[in-house]
């Protein structure tokens, strides 16, 4: 297959990234020439069932323009990007892979993409043409595989490092019983089992486990479940994507489990978006008629996601994003009643991180980065355990805790009032009032007068 990539391109991406302690990257510091220019190809989402590149995109840009600022870090090489929207499709995703490898112009590294689906096949093109890419956002565990993806890293880890937040979450509420459905995708299987595990490790009651396959056909499915999750559970914690979800809890709302604050739902990774029937295959069964009703079913949701605490210096960047999205190249206002995107840091240290490899800064086993989303340490499979945030649907999703991988903390702001599903503020108990077994009225009623 002919290419219009350069021989001093192939040559350099040869060379794998020691510096990272990882078979990644390439230790470009040795090949690039004075006055060089660097070409980074960001893959984000701005369309389709994710778009979240469209609250978060313009951190690329901050971060190539304080990197090029930065005489200290590549004194003699310029960093420039070039992007497109993967739409957080498979196909789409690997139609502007190949564009950009065949381009007319030098792709030197990919940033992102930022969904699994399209960093599983992309990844694999990359490492066919020796070609870097750092994700901000796929968390699939099957990308941890070294010699599949020998070019690969990202600023993220897998959905299973999720599962000691979700106990401290339970634990933050005295909840001591949950359910669990998943999706039968293995990395939410995965995180879901691994969930399973920390939560009866810790003494938490997992009272009803199921999984599903993923899409439109287990419609019926779903109904059966969420019926079965209301006679077991107040605490059900969702492993799936944003169209099964919305299915999920669009039957929750048919059982009445959405008005009385009762019932607890925790998910993982949705976007404010994820209600909107079209952003999902929900929309080949849904009009967009009753996207208002699942608006309601997704207030008071529980939300993880990969996060940054809340420092002044983090303030600060979000909103320089917020600004930065109007103008070129993506021209894309944020309104002011949405939420910058909780991956904003993650893209930026992603440009970071690539540019530091360029730099030989990192030495294996050695000090981490210190990014914008936090300490930042690369293992030997090229992943990252993260920082979480736990947000809260309202209008959109509010992060209001914050969990630190390193030391298992869970830091909540006091301050902040959480909404529970019905629009109650009060925490909801993790069974009736009688208890699953009416263990917590046997006593009452034994001594009841007759």
């Amino acid at each position: 297959m002919a290419t219009r990539r350069s021989l001093r391109a192939d040559l350099c991406t040869t060379k794998l990234l020691a510096s990272l302690g990882i078979p990644l990257l390439l230790q470009l510091s040795a090949c690039v020439f004075a006055n060089d220019t660097v070409t980074l190809a960001v893959l984000l989402p701005v369309s389709g069932a994710r778009p979240i590149g469209r609250t978060v995109g313009s951190a690329v840009a901050i971060a190539v323009d304080d990197i090029n600022a930065d005489a200290s870090l590549l004194p003699r090489t310029r960093l420039r990007f070039v992007w497109s929207d993967t739409k957080c499709d498979e196909t789409q995703g690997l139609a502007r892979v190949v564009e950009f490898l065949t381009g007319d112009v030098r792709v030197d590294a990919f940033i992102g993409p930022g969904c699994d689906d399209v960093c599983q096949s992309a990844g694999l093109l990359a490492a066919h043409w020796n070609v870097p890419m750092v994700s901000w956002g796929c968390t699939s565990s099957a990308l941890t595989a070294g010699d599949r993806y020998p070019t690969f890293a990202r600023t993220v880890g897998t959905l299973t490092l999720a599962a000691p937040m979700v106990t401290a979450i339970l634990k933050h509420w005295r909840w001591r019983n949950a359910c669990i459905l998943t999706s039968t995708n293995v990395n939410w299987e995965r995180a879901a089992k691994a969930i399973k595990f920390n939560l009866e490790e810790n003494r938490i009651h997992v009272r009803f486990y199921e999984s599903f396959e993923p899409g439109a056909s287990e419609r019926e499915r779903h109904a059966r479940m969420v019926e079965t999750t209301k006679s077991q559970c107040r605490i059900t914690i969702i492993c799936a994507d944003a169209g099964d979800v919305r299915s999920i809890l669009m039957n929750a709302l048919k059982l009445d489990m959405l008005s009385s604050s009762d019932y607890v739902f925790i998910t993982f990774e949705l976007s404010a978006e994820a209600h909107v029937a079209a952003n999902s295959w929900m929309g080949k069964f849904d009009p967009p008629e009753t996207d208002p009703d699942a608006f309601f079913a997704f207030k008071g949701l529980l939300n993880i996601n990969i996060g940054s605490l809340q420092t002044e210096e983090y303030k600060a960047f979000k909103e320089k994003v917020r600004q930065r999205m109007a103008d070129p190249p993506f021209e894309m206002r944020i309104p002011k009643k949405n939420q910058v995107g909780t991956q904003d840091a993650l893209l930026y240290d992603a440009v970071k991180l690539y540019a530091l490899a360029l730099h030989d800064h990192l030495q294996f086993g050695g000090t981490p980065l210190d990014g914008m989303s936090g300490p930042i340490f690369i293992d030997a499979q090229g992943n990252r355990a993260p920082d979480y945030v736990l947000q809260n649907f309202k209008d959109d999703f509010y992060a209001f805790a914050f969990y630190r991988h390193s030391d298992g903390t869970l830091m909540v702001n006091k301050s902040y009032v959480v909404i529970f599903p019905g629009g109650g503020t009060i925490v909801p108990e993790d069974h009736p009032p009688c208890g699953w077994n009416n263990e917590f009225c046997v006593e009452l009623m034994g001594n009841l007068d007759i």
